[in-house]
């Protein structure tokens, strides 16, 4: 099946498309090879680095592969690894999965090389957790007392304690959901690194 243009965010680990950043490379790609896998190969190709046992004709260019439930961009290098993967835009997918009923079904070999980090966190979120945790490491690296107390107040709405405990309890923090609180404090340490 040729799909004659879509739209892909291709990254060197699988994201769903609500967690597109506005920085991604995201790009229209015309006349891309869909294929009709079953549900552990889409899975699979989602999950792990691959890398394909037999060659494929199509090298440096993205394939569709689809289940008929699920679809994905993939690029495999010349010798047949995965470099890229994208989700599909809602509409895509749906269209693809339609159409690609009718086909039949297509065979990979490949291996399983290693698991990829597909994290169920939003990357903005993980962004957000790091920018703190990076302050963070300032603050201690400074020993700065009075930041610190900022941080905790802003976070907790109370007073510090020991250096080491509010510390401990701000790490303990960031590594739950965030809030409002976590978001404010972001907004400030990137307001604060824009002043210089």
């Amino acid at each position: 099946m040729q799909i004659k243009k879509i739209k892909l965010n291709l990254l060197p680990s699988y994201v769903m498309f609500y967690d597109w950043l506005k920085c991604d490379d995201i790009k229209e790609y015309y006349n891309i090879t869909a294929y009709r896998v079953n549900c552990e190969t889409v899975q699979d190709f989602i999950k792990y680095r691959i890398k394909l046992v037999n060659k494929i004709a199509i090298i440096n260019k993205p394939i569709i592969i689809s289940d008929t439930f699920n679809s994905m961009a993939i690029v495999f290098d010349e010798n047949g690894n995965s470099v890229y993967k994208s989700s599909l835009l809602l509409n895509d997918e749906i269209y693809i999965n339609d159409e690609i009923i009718n086909f039949k079904l297509s065979k990979f070999n490949y291996d399983k090389l290693l698991v990829q980090n597909n994290t169920n966190e939003l990357r903005q979120i993980t962004h957000i957790k790091n920018t703190i945790l990076q302050e963070l490491r300032v603050i201690e690296n400074e020993n700065d007392i009075s930041k610190l107390k900022f941080f905790y107040y802003e976070l907790f709405n109370k007073k510090g304690i020991a250096f080491k405990t509010m510390i401990g309890q701000i790490y303990d923090k960031l590594n739950n959901d965030i809030t409002e609180k976590e978001i404010y404090l972001y907004d400030l340490i990137q307001k604060s690194s824009k002043v210089v």
